[in-house]
């Protein structure tokens, strides 16, 4: 963390960062898939209902266009909802952005601090102008980056958010064409621009093939929710993540989109690689390899779709059910998260 912030607000502010309730390391953790032990009895003992047989019979596509792309897609959201209620428990209706909200300011109040230096990013912003709007008399100074409109309901957002990966994008078409050169998998913004249109249109047809020991194998490949998912999440980090997107796309136009599908996972195997114990030697016996009863428990896997979802859903106005149906699925977002540099 201390990465993102320069010598001179490190030198003078302490950075504290959390996990919101229901995120992450926070106890309980969001889930809507039951514990490991639990999923066989649940397999075994569990009969399918009429519309989970529906959701079941394929995935909707990202933009439903058909009556029966729409009515999967409601089987499958209703099914969704009800495993999320049933492996979250009573917190789910209490993750909302002013709840976490009056958490920060429990945090500032116990770190002593009189006010409250703040800086959000993306779903942080909502964060911080939550505090703001409960604690007007507590803020020191806030920096917001990247706002979300409070204002605009789930459709606006949707349409606002789209809008703005699709200005990313074209950034990323102009600057590689400008000065990557061989290494852009076009050679101008346009052919750079056709070519993840191509990609998505072709996963809509099939799913784009991946290594047997890819993420998505198991799911036959690559679907265009999975290309837009990538290419989207590759907008948030520029210095990181365009040069290996280039790389991407073009084995995937190839023919192999492996490396599209892993966008992100080296950052996370250096991570892991990082937490390993370096003091234990190949060889050596460890006295008592069991897990600390004091550690938190794992992060459930689907913990930062299932606080994405559970958030937009408490927080974000929805159209009303006469509204036109069809709308297209929000973009992912970062997780929501905050960082709050404390005075």
């Amino acid at each position: 963390m201390d990465e993102a912030f320069g010598a001179a607000a490190r030198a003078r502010f302490d950075i504290v960062g959390f996990d919101p309730r229901g995120v992450g390391g926070s106890v309980p953790a969001l889930t809507c898939e039951p514990a490991e032990e639990e999923q066989e009895t649940e397999t075994e003992e569990k009969e399918p209902t009429a519309e989970e047989d529906e959701a079941s019979e394929g995935i909707a596509p990202l933009y439903p266009r058909t009556e029966a792309d729409r009515s999967a897609a409601a089987a499958g959201a209703r099914t969704a909802a009800e495993d999320c209620e049933k492996h979250s428990g009573p917190i789910l209706r209490h993750v909302g952005t002013d709840d976490a909200a009056r958490d920060l300011d429990i945090l500032r109040a116990a770190l002593g601090e009189r006010k409250l230096t703040y800086l959000g990013w993306s779903y942080g912003t909502s964060l911080g102008t939550s505090y703001a709007e409960q604690f007007p008399r507590r803020v020191r100074a806030m920096v917001l980056d990247g706002a979300i409109d409070p204002s605009l309901d789930w459709r606006q957002r949707v349409l606002s958010q789209s809008a703005g990966f699709r200005r990313s994008v074209d950034d990323y078409a102009e600057r590689c064409a400008e000065i990557a050169g061989d290494r852009c998998p076009g050679r101008t913004p346009g052919e750079i621009r056709a070519l993840i249109e191509r990609l998505y249109q072709r996963a809509e047809r099939e799913p784009l093939p991946v290594a047997e020991d890819s993420t998505y194998a198991e799911y036959g490949g690559m679907d265009a929710t999975a290309v837009l998912d990538a290419v989207s999440m590759a907008m948030y980090t520029p210095e990181d993540q365009w040069e290996p997107l280039s790389e991407a796309l073009r084995e995937a136009d190839r023919g192999d989109a492996t490396k599209l599908g892993s966008l992100g996972d080296e950052e996370e195997t250096e991570s892991e690689d990082t937490d390993t114990d370096t003091d234990t030697t190949e060889g050596e016996e460890q006295e008592d390899a069991s897990p600390d009863a004091s550690e938190p428990p794992a992060v459930p896997a689907d913990n930062g779709d299932a606080a994405l979802t559970a958030v937009n859903c408490l927080d974000v106005p929805h159209p009303a059910p006469s509204a036109p149906t069809g709308t297209p699925s929000p973009p992912p977002t970062r997780p929501p998260g905050s960082t709050a540099p404390q005075a």
